[in-house]
C-alpha cells in the first residue's frame, strides 16, 4: 500500500521507509551546527484533478558533517513527473561556483522498498561537496501529480534549524481542498481573488527535531500541514465525498475483481468455533504458500493485483494478500473485509480528518458476535496476532457499505512473554555455571523467528548469545538448542549452558549474588523525564517472568544465607513482584514485571521515574552467603 506525501519527501508501498531531502543524517541534537536551512518555500496549485508544486530550498553548510543535509533526493514516477530542477553552489562571499539541471541527477529507477521486486517510481538524487566551508546550496524543482488522491502532507520536520519556512496551497473557490496543521504555531492567511483562494502559511525560527526515545505514533507524524482533496479522479476510479464510509467504498471499488464475485453465496459455518477454526486454517494457507513480495506498476501501489494472478504467482503485497485473504474467508462463508491503517511506527491517524494517509492494509473477520484480525504479511505471526506495529492502531474497515472506524486489538501483556527457569550451580569458592531454559511468545517469538531466519551459522551463534547475555563479557554462551521455530503457534524455546568467568563477589568473605543478573537493570532507564512534553510509549503490553534456582557446595559451606524481602509494587501501566525462598539445599528467586499498558501519559512521568529507580534497585539486590 503505497503513501503519499507532497513536497519534501515521497514515502511508497507497504510499510514504506522515508527517502528525501534532508534525511541522511541522525542525531540531530549533535550536528545541528553543522549546517541551517535559510529558506524553503513550498508552493502548490491545484487546477481540476492535478497539482503542481514547486519547492524552493537554501541550505547553509558550516561542516564537513552537514553536507548531508543539502542533499537531494525526489521521487518521479507515471504519476508524479519532475518537470524541472535547478541548483546552485554559492561559496562564503556569495559567489555562484557550481549551477546543476535535471541532467545531473543521479536517477534509479525500479528498486523499492525490500519486499518489492520491482516499483516503476524512480529516485532522482544529488549530492554536493565543496571543500572550503562554509557554502550554500539553493535548489528548486517543480513536481506535477496527476491525481489529487496523491496529496498527502507537507513535511517540515528538520534535523537542523529552519530559519524561514513559507507553505502557500491555491486552489479554485469551487474545489474543495481540506488541510490541518500539526505541532506548527499561528494560523494560516487566507485570501481569495479572481476565483482562487490561497492559503499561506509562514514560518520563522523552526528547531531542529529531537530525537526522543519511546514517542507515541501521534507525535511521530511531526510537524506538518495534512491536505486531502474533496474530489478526484485516479485513473478510472473517481471519488467524492470525503468521508471515512467514501474512503471504504473507494478502496472497495479500486479492489474490485469479477473472480471474487463469480459463484453463489458460501453457506456460513455451524458455530463460531468451526469459522474460527476454518478462518485459521485459511490464513496460514496464505501465509504458508505466498511470498511477501510487490511489483508495484502505475496504480499498482493501491490497487491489488486479480486474484487471478495473486494464485498463479503466490506472491504480493500487504493489499494482495489481504485480497486473496478475504475472497478464501467469503468462499467459506465467513464475512470479511480489508482494512486500511498507519501502522505505528510511522505515526497515527487523526481520526477526525478523513484522508488517505496509510501505509498497510490487512484483514478482519467476523466470526460469531467478534472480530478476528490477521495480517498475512507476517509469516511469523500465529493466527489472531498482528505484527506489533499493527497493535492497538485505528484502521478504516471497507465493509460492503462503506468505510468503518475501528480499533485493532491491543495484545495483553500475557500473550507476548519471555519466561526463563535460570539453574545456578554455585561451588564453594563462588565458581558458577548455568542452565537456563526460555521461551518466547506473542512479538517476542514473532521479532526472534523473523531475525534468525536468514542467518548462517556463525551470525545466528552471535546472535543467540546476544539474545540471552548481551555484554555481560563474564558470561559465554557455550551451546544452546532451539525448538518450536517452525511452530508458530508455540513459543519458542531456548536452551542455554553458560560459562561464567568470574566468582561471585566476595567482601570480608561473605560473597555477593545478584539472582536476577540476567535481567536488564536499566529497563527504559534511559528516556528523559525532566523535560519531556510527549507521553512514554511502551510499544505494547509484555510480561518478564525470570525464575532463578540456586544449587551447589555454596550452599552446603556457607554459615547463614540471607535472601532480600519479598517485594511488591505497581504502577498503573506495570506491576512487579520479587519473591525468594531457602533451604539447605536450594535457593529460589522469582521475579515478574508485568507492563499492563501500553502508554505512560506525560502528568504521570514523575512516577516513571521512580518506578524505573526501585526496578533498578530490586534488580541489584544480592543473595548474601555468610561464613561459618
Amino acid at each position: 500500500m503505497k503513501r503519499s506525501v507532497v513536497g519534501w519527501w515521497l514515502t511508497v508501498a507497504c510499510v514504506a521507509g522515508i527517502v528525501g531531502l534532508g534525511s541522511v543524517l541522525s542525531r540531530a541534537e549533535e550536528i545541528s551546527a553543522t549546517a541551517t536551512i535559510d529558506s524553503m518555500v513550498w508552493d502548490c496549485r491545484v487546477d481540476g484533478n492535478r497539482a503542481v508544486t514547486r519547492i524552493y530550498e537554501k541550505v547553509m553548510v558550516m561542516k564537513p558533517a552537514g553536507a548531508g543535509f543539502a542533499s537531494v533526493g525526489i521521487w518521479s514516477s507515471p504519476l508524479i513527473s519532475l518537470n524541472s530542477f535547478n541548483a546552485r553552489m554559492l561559496d562564503a562571499s556569495g559567489k555562484v561556483v557550481f549551477k546543476y539541471g535535471k541532467g545531473d541527477l543521479l536517477k534509479i529507477c525500479g528498486f523499492g522498498e525490500g519486499f518489492e521486486v520491482y516499483t516503476d517510481e524512480c529516485l532522482n538524487s544529488l549530492d554536493f561537496a565543496y571543500p572550503k566551508y562554509p557554502y550554500t546550496i539553493e535548489t528548486s524543482w517543480e513536481e506535477e501529480f496527476k491525481s489529487l488522491y496523491l496529496l498527502g502532507s507537507v513535511d517540515l520536520d528538520r534535523e537542523i534549524p529552519v530559519r524561514t519556512a513559507m507553505v502557500r496551497l491555491s486552489f479554485p473557490v469551487n474545489q474543495h481542498i481540506r488541510y490541518r496543521q500539526y505541532q506548527l504555531p499561528g494560523e494560516p492567511e487566507i485570501l481569495e481573488k479572481g476565483g482562487e483562494r490561497v492559503v499561506t502559511w509562514r514560518f520563522a525560527d523552526l528547531p531542529p527535531v529531537k530525537d526522543i526515545a519511546y514517542t507515541p505514533p501521534e507525535s511521530k507524524n511531526g510537524r506538518h500541514i495534512a491536505l486531502a482533496a474533496e474530489e478526484f479522479a485516479l485513473e478510472k476510479f473517481s471519488f467524492a465525498g470525503l468521508t471515512w464510509k467514501n474512503v471504504g467504498l473507494f478502496q472497495r471499488k479500486l479492489g474490485e475483481d469479477p473472480d471474487s464475485l463469480s459463484g453463489p453465496a458460501a453457506t456460513a459455518p455451524a458455530s463460531a468455533v468451526e469459522a474460527r477454526r476454518i478462518a485459521d486454517s485459511l490464513y496460514r494457507d496464505v501465509i504458508d504458500n505466498t511470498r511477501y513480495v510487490a511489483a508495484s506498476v502505475g496504480i499498482g501501489g493501491w490497487q491489488p493485483h486479480r486474484l487471478a494472478y495473486i494464485k498463479q504467482r503466490l506472491y504480493g503485497d500487504c493489499k494482495d494478500l489481504t485480497a486473496l485473504l478475504v475472497s478464501k474467508l467469503r468462499t467459506n462463508g465467513i464475512t470479511a473485509y480489508p482494512c486500511l491503517l498507519l501502522t505505528n511506527d510511522q505515526g497515527a491517524t487523526d481520526t477526525s480528518f478523513v484522508n488517505f494517509w496509510f501505509n498497510h492494509v490487512i484483514t478482519m473477520a467476523m466470526i460469531g458476535n467478534d472480530t478476528v484480525w490477521y495480517d498475512p504479511t507476517c509469516t511469523h505471526c500465529p493466527p489472531g496476532q498482528m505484527r506489533s506495529d499493527d497493535d492497538g492502531v485505528v484502521a478504516v474497515v471497507a465493509t460492503d457499505t462503506g468505510g468503518v472506524l475501528a480499533r485493532v486489538p491491543l495484545s495483553e501483556p500475557q500473550s507476548s512473554r519471555i519466561v526463563r527457569r535460570i539453574e545456578v550451580t554455585a561451588d564453594s569458592a563462588g565458581r558458577l555455571s548455568l542452565k537456563v531454559h526460555a521461551a518466547a511468545s506473542g512479538h517476542f517469538a514473532t521479532s526472534l523467528r523473523g531475525s534468525i531466519e536468514h542467518k548462517d551459522k556463525k551470525e545466528l551463534d552471535q546472535y543467540m548469545s546476544d539474545w540471552l547475555i548481551g555484554s555481560r563479557a563474564q558470561l559465554k554462551v557455550t551451546n544452546y538448542s532451539l525448538a518450536n521455530i517452525d511452530d508458530i503457534t508455540k513459543p519458542v524455546q531456548i536452551d542455554y549452558t553458560v560459562a561464567c568467568s568470574q566468582p561471585m563477589d566476595m567482601i570480608n568473605r561473605t560473597r555477593y549474588f545478584l539472582p536476577f543478573f540476567l535481567t536488564s537493570r536499566n529497563v527504559y532507564g534511559e528516556v528523559e523525564t525532566e523535560k519531556r512534553e510527549t507521553d512514554i510509549w511502551l510499544g505494547f503490553k509484555w510480561e518478564l517472568c525470570d525464575t532463578i534456582i540456586v544449587r551447589g557446595s555454596l550452599l552446603n559451606s556457607a554459615g547463614q544465607v540471607t535472601t532480600p524481602q519479598d517485594t511488591v509494587f505497581s504502577y498503573p501501566w506495570a506491576r512487579v513482584a520479587a519473591n525468594y525462598a531457602a533451604t539447605d539445599s536450594v535457593i529460589t528467586a522469582a521475579l515478574t514485571v508485568t507492563y499492563t499498558a501500553d502508554v505512560v501519559p506525560v502528568a504521570a512521568l514523575g512516577d516513571f521515574k521512580s518506578f524505573v529507580g526501585r526496578r533498578r534497585w530490586l534488580v541489584d539486590q544480592p543473595i548474601k552467603f555468610m561464613p561459618k
